[in-house]
């Protein structure tokens, strides 16, 4: 299946998602199934959230769950591609987990390319057909292997790090 993690919103592009994934869906003539885990906005995204429900209803083939995060790897392990459309995300954090647990992902924005590289296909938000090509490259494509050097720099305890030597520079604490 193909998934996408994180809050159901317009900023998210899930409905563009959709789009992209029914298309591959009359073309390949494959019952892909498109998996959205998360949870629906309750702030300014009424007509988004109202769309995104009547897709649910009137496509069989979409799931959507809202789940702990200790259940999401088990999402991620399982699914072929993992795709991120989004028209703002910072770091590209959906991506990385699913490389980590072994799933193809598709992402968008220069911030999520500083950090994800080639490893990943990229997609233009306000194109579904590049998002629809990013997803059926992805699907295709062999599992991905983590660069070794992420096992260690991508790790929680590091971001902490980080994040100390960031603070302490900018107080200037000792």
């Amino acid at each position: 299946y193909i998934l996408c993690v994180g809050r159901v919103e317009a900023r998210k592009n899930q409905l563009k998602i959709i789009q992209a994934v029914k298309n591959i869906r009359e073309k390949t003539k494959r019952d892909l199934k498109l998996v959205f885990v998360g949870a629906k906005s309750t702030q300014k995204h009424f007509e988004y959230i109202f769309r995104f429900n009547r897709a649910l209803k009137k496509y069989p083939w979409i799931i959507h769950t809202t789940s702990s995060y200790s259940e999401i790897p088990s999402y991620y392990r399982f699914a072929k591609v993992c795709v991120s459309a989004s028209w703002f995300e910072t770091t590209g954090l959906t991506s990385l987990e699913a490389l980590f647990c072994g799933t193809n992902a598709v992402a968008s924005g220069d911030r999520a390319r500083e950090v994800l590289g080639d490893n990943v296909s990229y997609c233009r938000p306000d194109s579904v057909e590049s998002i629809q090509a990013a997803i059926e490259k992805e699907y295709e494509a062999p599992r991905p292997k983590v660069p070794e050097e992420w096992k260690t720099e991508f790790t929680w305890k590091r971001v902490a790090e980080k994040t100390l030597e960031i603070y302490k520079g900018i107080c200037k604490v000792n």
